[in-house]
C-alpha cells in the first residue's frame, strides 16, 4: 500500500513515473520508501496527474508483478487514494497489468539471446555463441541439431517460472551455410545419457509457453 501512496504523491507533485513496477521501489536504511529509474519520470501539468490515461497507466504498472493477494490489497488502496475512481477502471487496469506481465515475461525469456546483465552474445566466424556472463566452468560442447535451441530457451523458461537451475552454460548456433547444427555447453562429468534427459526436460518447458 505504501507504494501506491508514493505513486499518488508523485502525481500530486506533478511527476509522472511511467515505470513504477515493484523492482523500481527500494527501502532505505531509514525505512523510507524510495523510487528508482527516475529517467522514466517526467514533469506534467497540475491537471494531467488526474487524467484517466495517466492514472490507469500508473495503476497497471503497479499491479504488473504482484500475486493475486497483493493485487487485491493494492486495488483497494488505489480506490481509497483516488488513483482508481470508477468501478470499470478496476477491470481495465487488471487487463492491462496482465498484458504487461505477459510481455515482460517474454522479454525476460528472450534475454538469453541478447547482450544483457545476465547473458552475452558473441559473433564468431563459424556461428553465434550465447552464454551466461562470466567464465565458463569446466565442461565441453555437446553437438547436435539446430533443435538444441529449444533446450536453451526452455531452460530459461523453466528457471524463470520454477527456479530450476539451468544445466547448460552456453549455446552455439553454427551458420547455416557452414552446415548448420548447434551445441550446448555441458558439465564435463555429465554422461551423454544424462545430457539427453536434460535436453528433453528443458525442451518440454517450451511447449506450454509462447515466446
Amino acid at each position: 500500500l505504501d507504494e501506491v501512496q508514493l505513486a499518488v504523491r508523485l502525481l500530486a507533485a506533478g511527476i509522472h513515473h511511467r515505470d513504477l513496477h515493484t523492482e523500481n521501489f527500494v527501502r532505505a536504511a531509514t525505512g523510507q520508501l524510495c523510487v528508482l529509474d527516475m529517467q522514466s519520470a517526467s514533469a506534467i501539468g497540475p491537471d494531467q496527474g488526474g487524467s484517466r490515461r495517466v492514472r490507469l497507466g500508473v495503476a497497471a504498472r503497479l499491479l504488473r508483478d504482484r500475486v493475486e493477494a497483493e493485487r487485491q490489497v493494492a486495488l483497494a488502496g488505489m480506490f481509497d487514494l483516488g488513483l482508481l475512481q470508477m468501478p470499470e477502471e478496476r477491470v481495465l487496469v487488471i487487463a492491462e497489468a496482465n498484458a504487461q506481465f505477459r510481455n515482460y515475461q517474454k522479454s525476460r525469456i528472450r534475454r538469453c539471446f541478447t547482450n544483457s546483465t545476465e547473458f552475452e552474445r558473441r559473433i564468431t566466424p563459424v556461428g553465434v555463441e550465447y552464454r551466461r556472463r562470466g567464465p565458463l566452468p569446466d565442461g565441453r560442447w555437446w553437438w547436435g541439431r539446430r533443435s538444441l535451441r529449444q533446450a536453451w530457451l526452455g531452460q530459461r523458461i523453466r528457471y524463470l517460472k520454477s527456479g530450476v537451475a539451468p544445466p547448460f552454460e552456453a549455446f552455439f548456433q553454427k551458420w547455416w551455410w557452414l552446415g548448420g547444427g548447434a551445441a550446448l555447453y555441458v558439465p564435463g562429468a555429465c554422461e551423454d545419457e544424462r545430457i539427453e534427459v536434460e535436453v528433453g526436460s528443458a525442451s518440454s518447458a517450451l511447449e506450454d509457453s509462447v515466446v
